[in-house]
């Protein structure tokens, strides 16, 4: 806004100089200052630009909280994976014994079944 001010002032002495009145100058710079400062309206306020630092944070912070919740979500289907998992391989060793003719005979030789 200060530099606006010295502006205009400059355009004052710039009119008073070319022939104008006094009045005239005047009127011809508040003209220029009123169009000026249309012209930085559409230019970010402090208020604006800290309005928009808390849209931000609050989008930092939501998106922690959404990440946080991505994470516990990813542990739980890791941990349900990992039973799966056991089971399967518990079942297909328990398949493997059973079918196998000489597997059975081995481990009916190591419980001390046969003799």
């Amino acid at each position: 806004m200060a530099a606006l001010l010295f502006d205009t002032l400059k355009v004052v002495e710039s009119l008073k100089a070319s022939g104008f009145s006094e009045e005239q100058a005047k009127g011809l710079s508040e003209a220029l200052k009123v169009t000026q400062i249309a012209n930085v309206e559409g230019l970010a306020t402090k208020v604006d630009i800290a309005a928009v630092k808390a849209d931000i944070e609050n989008l930092r912070l939501a998106t922690k909280s959404d990440i946080a919740g991505v994470k516990s979500d990813i542990v739980l289907v890791e941990t349900r994976l990992e039973g799966k998992l056991k089971l399967y391989f518990m079942l297909l060793a328990l398949l493997f014994l059973l079918t196998n003719p000489k597997a059975i005979e081995l481990l009916s030789k190591l419980l001390g079944l046969v003799k």
